[in-house]
């Protein structure tokens, strides 16, 4: 993969860091243990889209790795996934931290052996005329929804295309196409981030990308 220099000359090439994988957990344990129907890592799983989606995916009898900053939300949602017929791992990480997204796919693979989907969901937003949004406001919109987006993207593709298969769900907001008063501060961000999608799947495999 490359990325564009800070300099603007082009892109600069670097390697992806080194994620290690545990064998099948289901192979391990037995052919009497089902393996899950689908695995998916959602950042943001403790609430709003991110824990909705998690619970109707457990109806199916999906294995869901959820990330957040609240562990006791993360718990809360772990224990409805499970109460929905689903497998849950609540994992506590920061969508801002490069390391804690590496950590969190990392765990996904060690305990379910596979990820099938990556639903970057983490996000906010900030309402308010742009002279009233400071710019220390701004910059932490763009590191959470931007910047987390690409750490959860960028870990999760090291999985996928050592699979050979994967699916990448990028969750946006309607105010990058629709002008909605008093959300301005968003609309930058809004389309940005289903605009990695093309960046991120150049190589093979084919990676699904999705708003």
């Amino acid at each position: 993969m490359s990325a564009p220099s800070s300099d603007g000359a082009g892109p600069t090439h670097r390697s992806a860091p080194t994620i290690r994988f545990q064998p099948d957990t289901y192979a391990k344990l037995g052919a009497n243990v089902a393996a899950p129907a689908r695995v998916v890592a959602i950042t943001g799983g403790s609430a709003g889209i991110g824990r909705a989606t998690a619970l109707r995916l457990a109806r199916d009898r999906s294995a869901l790795a959820i990330c957040g900053r609240r562990r006791d939300r993360l718990e809360a949602v772990a224990a409805e996934i499970a109460a929905a017929g689903g497998e849950a791992l609540p994992v506590v990480a920061d969508v801002t931290s490069e390391a804690d997204m590496l950590a969190f796919v990392a765990q996904a693979v060690e305990r379910f052996g596979r990820i099938d989907v990556m639903m970057c969901n983490a996000g906010f937003g900030i309402a308010g005329a742009i002279d009233d949004i400071s710019p220390e406001q701004m910059h932490k919109l763009i590191d959470v929804n931007y910047m987390g987006t690409y750490y959860a993207a960028r870990a999760a593709l090291a999985v996928f295309r050592r699979q050979g298969h994967g699916h990448l769900v990028i969750i946006s907001s309607i105010v990058g196409k629709r002008g909605v008063p008093y959300m301005s501060a968003c609309a930058p961000r809004s389309p940005a981030r289903p605009s990695m999608s093309p960046w991120y799947i150049q190589s093979p495999p084919t990676v699904n990308s999705s708003t």
